[in-house]
């Protein structure tokens, strides 16, 4: 009995000890789990980016050594990144809920107050892409080799070369997508509206300054023009009134013969009737800007496009203003699945002319529609 009381402290000495150990444990296994979650969360953003680049390498690959439109080998691109997804994924979406919970603060996280950070990463990769295009050597070859690729290959330059690394470097900016557009869960592609939109606004042919901030500034209208396309079936609505920039406003109150007439026109007529409005001046702002500004008035009107084609729709027109100079069946002809015979069938049941130039023919923008061949391509 006195061994046993003598005894009894040092056992309670012990538990408690033992007890003081599993409480010391659990902030340790907290703050390596939270440490393994961190690193799994950087694996997975730098593996999204390197993703990019491979397929930018590839795709560069294929268009300077194999020969093969630009347009077609990064459609194909597309469809077997798609198609790898699905069979990596089961057909399943992958959610990271559990495996690294912070992953969808990569987008919708704040770190400024009422600015998700998936607007500044959009800001970031802008200010990223204005300062390669303008200040570096790439971007002075990427303008180079868009304009006119046989010149600068006579000037010395290895276009070979070059034109791999710009599509690495815009690989790159595509996985950083690609990751933010994740994090915001299943949901639609936007591979053929990003292609249109870059086509649209026709960055190569402008001066470099001007580049970047046309190809955000048309895609904020374009982005504005898919979520309100249907606005007239809301009662009370009757017109729409911005201010944009004076290139952008011209390009969407464009009519078929003019200089400015171009895919944003076309996509734009699609759900309003545009009408350009009063110029506002730079020294109407502050800090002052190097452009002028120009009211625009957008009347709304149901869309003849159906909502399930409007992609299909956009890759069109995009791809048929691709190449101004060029007559609208030597562009339209690059479409998937598409030959001469098919082609003059399907421009003579939509009522367009492929004979003549992008910007010379005025088509009721349904028309388009006809040429997406919706029971033949699926996207």
């Amino acid at each position: 009995m006195h061994d046993h009381a003598k005894h009894a402290p040092h056992a309670h000495a012990h538990a408690g000890h033992d007890h003081d150990h599993t409480r010391d444990a659990k902030p340790a296994q907290l703050a390596k789990a939270l440490a393994i979650t961190g690193a799994f969360l950087v694996v997975e953003v730098i593996g999204g980016i390197l993703t990019g680049v491979l397929m930018g390498l590839i795709n560069g690959v294929n268009i300077t050594f194999l020969r093969l439109p630009p347009f077609i080998a990064t459609l194909a691109m597309m469809m077997i990144a798609g198609g790898l997804a699905l069979v990596i994924s089961g057909v399943a979406p992958i959610y990271f809920s559990t495996s690294a919970p912070d992953f969808k603060k990569i987008a919708l996280g704040v770190i400024i107050p009422g600015i998700p950070n998936a607007v500044l990463v959009a800001a970031v990769l802008a200010i990223i892409a204005y300062l390669v295009l303008s200040k570096t050597l790439l971007g002075r070859y990427t303008f180079a080799i868009g304009s006119n690729e046989e010149a600068t290959r006579l000037s010395g330059v290895n276009t070979r070369r070059w034109t791999i690394l710009i599509y690495m470097f815009a690989g790159a900016f595509t996985g950083v997508a690609g990751i933010v557009i994740a994090t915001l869960g299943p949901g639609p592609a936007f591979a053929l509206n990003a292609a249109s939109f870059v086509v649209v606004v026709g960055a190569l042919a402008l001066v470099r300054a001007r580049s970047v901030a046309n190809t955000v500034t048309t895609r904020l209208v374009s982005g504005f023009v898919e979520a309100v396309r249907y606005i007239p079936t809301q009662p009370g609505i009757a017109v729409v009134v911005v201010m944009l920039q004076r290139e952008v406003a011209g390009r969407i109150c464009a009519r078929a013969g003019d200089s400015d007439y171009s895919a944003l026109s076309v996509i734009v007529s699609a759900g309003f009737d545009a009408s350009p409005g009063f110029m506002v001046g730079p020294n109407h702002f502050f800090p002052r800007p190097k452009v002028e500004s120009q009211v625009v008035r957008l009347v709304p009107k149901i869309s003849p496009i159906p909502a399930g084609e409007m992609e299909l729709f956009k890759a069109v027109v995009s791809c048929a203003f691709h190449q101004r100079r060029k007559v609208l069946g030597n562009s339209l002809i690059h479409l998937p699945r598409i030959d001469r015979e098919l082609l003059e069938g399907l421009a003579l049941r939509a009522s367009i002319d492929i004979r003549r130039r992008p910007q010379e023919v005025s088509p009721a923008p349904v028309s388009y529609t006809h040429l997406t061949l919706p029971t033949i391509y699926s996207v």
